[in-house]
């Protein structure tokens, strides 16, 4: 139940972002693609999906609070503070981080 509530903040944030009309279509195809991948529990593909879009901006909050949730599904909990913690480093009103 924890896992599906984090995913639907996760959504609400994508959804918040693309209608801002920010950022490179390369990005939030990424950003879909993982919130996609981990809604559907595959994990593997989430991460990768995630990490794709950490590298292509490494400035933007989401592709880590996407990332932490994926390694807070793979009870990788140390991981998942460090990647929550850089989102709220990023934007500290990013309150989808606060909740994990």
């Amino acid at each position: 139940m924890k896992i599906r509530i984090q995913q639907l903040f996760i959504i609400g944030a994508v959804i918040a972002v693309l209608g801002c009309g920010v950022g490179v279509p390369a990005y939030k195809d990424a950003i879909l693609d993982g919130v996609a991948a981990l809604s559907r529990n595959k994990l593997d593909k989430a991460m990768v999906d995630f990490n794709r879009a950490i590298k292509l901006d490494p400035s933007r909050a989401d592709g880590y609070l996407g990332r932490a949730d994926v390694f807070n599904a793979m009870k990788q909990y140390d991981e998942a503070l460090v990647d929550y913690h850089r989102a709220l480093e990023i934007n500290p009103g990013f309150a989808q981080a606060y909740a994990n």
